[in-house]
């Protein structure tokens, strides 16, 4: 008996590898029949009859959701930043004219 459906048939979940590449294994259904196969170089074999079932699941990592998040919500984002760069323009203009006008003061002041 294969390992594979012996651990089916407990229960365990069994990945499988390409004889080629040794590239994951994924289960497809083609024409009413189901395969196996290779992420890398899409080598495949039929799934044997004697497996029971076979499943291919995928996980999102929370990190992803954020993202995805921030990518929805971009017009706000860049409302955002115009705010800033708008607080950030006007602080420079600010610091400008107490710079021009202390060095007016100066003059002044050595003038007389």
């Amino acid at each position: 008996m294969y390992l594979g459906d012996a651990l089916n048939q407990l229960g365990f979940r069994v990945l499988e590898f390409c004889e080629k590449c040794g590239g994951l294994m994924r289960p497809i259904k083609k024409d009413g029949e189901s395969y196996l196969v290779c992420k890398r170089c899409n080598f495949s074999k039929p799934l044997s009859s004697k497996v029971s079932s076979y499943s291919s699941k995928r996980v999102i990592e929370e990190t992803k959701h954020g993202r995805i998040g921030i990518i929805e919500d971009k017009a706000e984002l860049r409302r955002k930043l115009r705010e800033e760069e708008k607080e950030l323009e006007e602080e420079r203009r600010r610091e400008l004219m107490d710079l021009l006008n202390r060095e007016i003061e100066e003059t002044e002041g050595s003038e007389e």
